[in-house]
């Protein structure tokens, strides 16, 4: 799920391919519906650097681990 003005700005990473975008959005309340409904199945990817610069970083890793 990609944000419209994301993909205007050209903001998408170039690993990330057309077919892979499930759905496009104007507005991130409509989005957060839908995940909170189930109704996009996706698969997440959480790109980072090797070793976490900050402490902030590196917790948020840590929590997403736990969780996911």
């Amino acid at each position: 799920m990609v944000a419209r003005q994301a993909m205007q700005n050209q903001e998408i990473p170039d690993f990330i391919d057309n077919k892979q975008i499930v759905a496009i959005f104007d507005l991130p309340e409509n989005v957060k519906i839908m995940v909170k409904e189930n109704i996009p199945l996706y698969h997440w990817h959480l790109i980072k650097k090797k070793k976490p610069t900050s402490l902030l970083q590196k917790n948020f890793i840590e929590i997403l681990k736990s969780e996911y």
